[in-house]
């Protein structure tokens, strides 16, 4: 059971291991010796630089630097640049989606005879991304990409003229858009038509008077204040009691007596 874990990790794991190193080593190489070119303008070496960076061959991925390096060579008339900053605004790679400034790239590309921008022009034209939507001006791009060896461009190419095709014949046997108005009619018909005449009475619309309701004003009636009258409080008259003074009985002296028992007048008492 180790002997074939042991031949595996020998023959197959470590020969990859030590290829892959290799190829590593290269590409960092390469970055080395291009980015000090690059950064003095050579529009080749920015494209070189710009393409390791989106690869993430002997550096680290980064799309967005990417982008940054191949604006640089597309600026300078790099052909194959002008296409990644065209393909990156249409796709938001490495930079916010722009259909526009994507169009205006990818036909600078075409002028230096990018066959895959003769493409990525055709879809934008299929699906009216950021131009207005035309299958003819689409096929025509997809068409021009084949035959500069863009095999992809064939699938589209089918599909394209088969819309194309429905648009002008469709299942129902009719055509999409109607006849037009100028059509001449046949010669039969026409005779027949010059033949007989039929007399056409011309309708005539009875004049209407629209009836007219008079306005009618309403009778206004004066709003009469209601008028409060004044109530004079009553005055209850401020009545004194009589006092009726008070008499005083008056008291008879109760007569005393001696002790012969004869009434003694008050005044007259004696000592005893």
């Amino acid at each position: 059971m180790r002997l074939p874990i042991l031949f595996f990790l020998l023959f197959v794991i470590f020969p990859m291991t030590t290829i892959a190193y290799e190829d590593d080593y290269i590409w960092q190489d390469k970055f080395n010796k291009q980015l000090p070119k690059a950064e003095k303008g050579d529009s080749k070496a920015q494209y070189e630089i710009g393409n390791m960076y989106e690869r993430g061959k002997g550096v680290v991925m980064n799309h967005a630097i990417a982008f940054e390096w191949y604006a640089k060579a597309a600026a300078q008339g790099h052909g194959k640049a002008a296409f990644k900053v065209g393909f990156g605004f249409l796709r938001g790679k490495g930079v916010t989606k722009n259909f526009r400034k994507a169009l205006k790239w990818l036909k600078i590309a075409t002028t230096k005879n990018n066959v895959r921008s003769y493409y990525f022009l055709g879809t934008m034209y299929e699906k009216g991304n950021g131009i207005t939507k035309n299958l003819k001006t689409s096929l025509t791009w997809y068409k021009k990409a084949l035959d500069g060896g863009f095999q992809l461009a064939q699938e589209r190419i089918d599909a394209v003229t088969a819309t194309l095709s429905s648009n002008r014949f469709p299942a129902n046997g009719k055509r999409s858009t109607p006849p037009t108005a100028s059509k001449e009619p046949n010669q039969t018909n026409t005779k027949a038509a010059s033949e007989v005449t039929p007399e056409v009475t011309p309708e005539v619309t009875p004049e209407v008077t629209p009836e007219v309701t008079p306005e009618v004003t309403p009778e206004v009636t004066p709003e009469v204040p209601e008028v409060t009258p004044e109530v004079t409080p009553e005055v209850t008259p401020e009545v004194t009691p009589e006092v009726t003074p008070e008499v005083t009985p008056e008291v008879t002296p109760e007569a005393t007596f001696n002790t012969n028992n004869n009434v003694i007048e008050p005044g007259t008492e004696t000592e005893i």
